[in-house]
């Protein structure tokens, strides 16, 4: 008889345990799904909560597919365990409502990419590499790109702008921005321009809701980023002490043009730096510090081989002058018969003297001299 057999957590087999094929296959991994991760005990799910984004756990509440009612407010809980002093971020379902139709769009999350991006109605940035912050008021996270395309200005004037969502409590230069799908649709509803009608009423109460929502979402994301920017600054500091123990310069940690990206990405971290952690990251960053350390020599006897020819150059320019010259030619002066405005007056005029120096080398000359360049590339 086919049974059932629990190997151990997480893995099963559907085979006969006292069958050979059962002894010899090997165990499948269940799929665990998200009811499994909040039913785990509170101390374990504080752990979990972790490893994964802020963002990624607001979405969770826009999905109402695979999360079970009874579980909603365990992350709610936990987020608030994590971040005492951060505000309630209410939950509330977004919805655009037409004359005919109804359209509940939710946020939602893509893992496949590894980055928690949220977005709307399918509005999928393409462009993660470069995505701006998440938008609290229109939910969502796009690239400068994406954003151009896929949002739209709404001037002060326009009528729609207390009809449909956007970004004007965020303080900017600019104008502020709705979603163009957003905006089309409840341009191209009758019901716009009747103040009377549920529809119209209700629009503006789904403004304010966003609006609402966006402001407590803001200070919520603020709250985490100050505190993200915190543990930075400590981790950053945990660093360079245990880098300056182990005998390098506070300029070593100065990283190069080249090496800047990279040698931030190991620097600037959130999580603590314990001796675990720093035993995977010390031989990554010594790579960097050695070519920080060159580049900075490098740089230092550039600038000082520069200061020693200037030196040498003003030295020579003073010597060259202070030598008396070769040969010194006076002319006489005009005799009483010549006239003012002859060529010969308008000569002795122009050309008193003439004096002829002795040679000297110019200051590209002097590098070619192997005295001069052993002055200059050495410290002497």
């Amino acid at each position: 008889m086919e049974m059932k057999h629990r190997d151990f957590e997480g893995y099963t087999t559907k085979k006969n345990p006292g069958t050979v094929e059962a002894i010899a296959a090997a165990p499948t991994q269940a799929q665990l799904g998200f009811s499994r991760l909040l039913n785990i005990p509170p101390e374990v799910f504080n752990e979990v909560l972790y490893y994964l984004t802020y963002c990624w756990m607001i979405s969770q509440f826009f999905i109402g597919d695979w999360v079970f009612t009874s579980s909603r407010p365990a992350v709610p809980r936990a987020i608030e365990q994590k971040s005492p002093k951060a505000v309630h971020v209410p939950l509330i379902s977004v919805q655009v409502e037409t004359g005919d139709r109804q359209s509940t769009k939710h946020a939602s999350v893509s893992l496949r990419t590894g980055r928690a991006a949220l977005h709307l109605s399918g509005l999928l940035c393409n462009m993660l590499e470069t995505p701006y912050q998440m938008d609290p008021y229109l939910l969502v996270r796009l690239c400068e790109k994406c954003e151009n395309i896929q949002t739209i200005p709404v001037h002060e004037l326009d009528p729609l702008l207390l009809l449909v969502p956007t970004n004007y409590a965020m303080p900017s230069e600019r104008e502020p921005i709705a979603l163009a799908e957003e905006y089309r649709i409840v341009s191209e509803t009758d019901e716009r321009n009747d103040e009377d009608s549920g529809w119209y009423k209700n629009r503006m109460r789904i403004r304010r809701e966003r609006e609402s929502f966006g402001k407590k979402l803001s200070r919520f994301l603020s709250v985490l980023e100050a505190e993200r920017e915190a543990k930075v600054r400590v981790s950053k500091l945990q660093i360079e002490e245990r880098i300056v123990k182990l005998g390098w310069k506070a300029l070593d940690m100065t990283s190069s043009p080249a090496n800047f990206p990279k040698w931030n990405e190991f620097i600037y971290r959130t999580e603590p730096i314990t001796d675990q952690v720093w035993v995977g990251l010390y031989p990554k960053l010594v790579p960097y510090l050695e070519t920080n350390r060159e580049d900075r020599r490098r740089v230092r006897r550039e600038t000082e081989r520069s200061d020693r020819f200037q030196v040498i150059n003003l030295m020579a320019t003073a010597i060259q002058k202070a030598l008396p010259p070769l040969v010194r030619v006076t002319k006489k002066r005009p005799t009483k018969d010549q006239t003012s405005g002859s060529a010969s007056a308008a000569l002795s005029a122009h050309y008193a003297s003439v004096r002829i120096d002795y040679p000297f080398p110019s200051s590209y000359e002097l590098l070619t001299w192997p005295m001069i360049n052993d002055i200059i590339d050495k410290d002497i």
